[in-house]
């Protein structure tokens, strides 16, 4: 992950944040905040508003491959528990705002659910560069009845 955010990565995450479970700031906190410390304007957090528990895992990366499924980044998960996922690689391609050939299928998934999280429409999405993508998490995140708030880094 560090090699990827010295090239210039964006990893935007959307936690499920606050969470009872004992010791989940702390993992929480163990696991992301390294990254945040060494790479603030490429590292973001967000999480749901109103008690919305999202249990189900999205992974998109670079707008080509995502998955979606049951299983935690650990090793119980893809060992011991019983969990699914699916992975889709898109061979169907288009352009996307920053001008990178991406996956069709992909980037729409990534789009709905950007859209389901923000209340921001997917068309929006689309036409936004991923500068523009941040300002805009921003944005959603300050309205007085934002879907998400900005995970802040500080203990």
């Amino acid at each position: 992950m560090r090699a990827a955010l010295r090239r210039g990565v964006v990893l935007l995450l959307l936690i499920q944040y606050p969470q009872e479970a004992p010791g989940f700031s702390t993992m929480l906190w163990r696991f992301w905040q390294p990254l945040h410390q060494e790479f603030p304007d490429l590292v973001h957090a967000y999480y749901r508003e109103g008690g919305v528990y999202i249990h189900s895992k999205s992974k998109v990366i670079d707008d080509s491959w995502m998955m979606v499924g049951s299983p935690n980044v650990n090793y119980r998960s893809t060992t011991s528990d019983a969990e699914l996922a699916a992975a889709v690689v898109d061979r169907a391609q288009v352009t996307s705002a920053d001008g990178v050939t991406v996956g069709r299928s992909v980037l729409d998934w990534r789009l709905t659910l950007w859209e389901d999280a923000t209340g921001i429409v997917a068309a929006t999405w689309r036409n936004a560069t991923v500068g523009e993508g941040l300002r805009l998490w921003a944005a959603a995140a300050a309205r007085p009845s934002a879907k998400i708030g900005q995970f802040v880094w500080e203990w």
